[in-house]
């Protein structure tokens, strides 16, 4: 950080913190439901997660009970990756580093050095998955001649994520239907946190006085659910 980003961090801090481990929390929650996921295949192949070097990832997965088995049973490993090697296709994070650059290029909030960042947790977090799953479902794979064909296949067609009945019907519903949260099949625990907007959001302060005006504060606004589902 600058010496002007420390200042304002120091004035947020003396404000609003995070709770206590929610780094480590919210890993814990995503591990856990890839876990769920692994689990629920018909057989057990060997499992290899790849993170950079950050110790909340360990500390996640570590804390566990799902992870211990699997480990005591040899089907599952933590790889580490340094964040400093080349993001090259060879990098084993490379489809994490390609992603990250996708959502840098195209959400303004996450830019570096922006000066549109979100105010709205909840908000922010619906955004992103709206661009994930535009991003998995609508883009093209690959684009030749940076034209868009109708035949052209999605990321979501390479891997099959549409190759079962179930998957396919509820994608055909997605614009055409009422969903509601009660109503859906996969109901994990981060999709849950997002939907009912469990989140809370930090105060927007002053940096020139410290001071946390009551005008322009996030409050509960609208949230565009159906296309989060």
């Amino acid at each position: 950080m600058t010496d002007v980003q420390k200042k304002n961090r120091t004035v947020l801090d003396t404000i609003w913190r995070p709770e206590p481990r929610s780094l480590v929390t919210s890993c814990r929650t995503v591990f856990r439901d890839v876990l769920s996921l692994y689990m629920n295949r018909p057989e057990l192949s060997p499992l290899v997660i790849n993170t950079d070097e950050k110790t909340e990832y360990k500390t996640a997965l570590k804390d566990l009970p799902e992870w211990r088995h699997l480990s005591e049973l040899h089907l599952v490993e933590h790889r580490t990756v340094s964040s400093r090697l080349p993001r090259t296709r060879r990098n084993p994070l490379f489809p994490v580093n390609y992603l990250d650059r996708e959502i840098r290029k195209n959400s303004a909030a996450h830019c570096r050095e922006t000066v549109r960042g979100d105010r709205e947790v909840g908000m922010t977090m619906a955004r992103m998955v709206i661009t994930l799953g535009y991003h998995t479902f609508r883009k093209p794979y690959r684009i030749d001649n940076r034209v868009a064909r109708a035949e052209t296949k999605t990321h979501a067609d390479i891997v099959g994520l549409l190759a079962a009945k179930e998957a396919r019907s509820a994608f055909e519903r997605l614009y055409t239907k009422r969903h509601v949260w009660t109503h859906q099949v996969q109901q994990a625990e981060w999709m849950e946190e997002i939907w009912l907007r469990r989140k809370k959001n930090p105060p927007v302060v002053c940096f020139r006085t410290g001071v946390v005006p009551e005008k322009g504060q996030p409050g509960n606004g609208w949230v565009a659910r159906h296309l989060v589902v």
